[in-house]
């Protein structure tokens, strides 16, 4: 399963009802910038308080098991566009 955290905060959790985006996707290349993309419901608790061009404010996309522990981080990166 994959979890999606904005500083530390839950953006995405499959096993919630509330806590998910969707139409995620992530783009990983060797060499190169990858970028993660997804879209969020308005009634999403952090709807509307991402903080675009900020390096203070960190997504992590990790892969988990399914008792939500973090196998390993896939992508790493700060929101360019809200």
């Amino acid at each position: 399963m994959y979890l999606i955290t904005y500083d530390g905060q839950t953006l995405h959790d499959p096993r919630t009802d509330i806590e998910r985006v969707t139409d995620c996707t992530c783009d990983l290349e060797a060499n190169a910038a990858g970028s993660l993309t997804f879209a969020m419901a308005h009634d999403h608790s952090l709807y509307g308080s991402l903080h675009a061009m900020s390096a203070e404010h960190e997504v992590v996309l990790s892969q988990a098991d399914s008792d939500g522990t973090i196998v390993r981080e896939l992508f790493r990166g700060r929101v360019t566009d809200a």
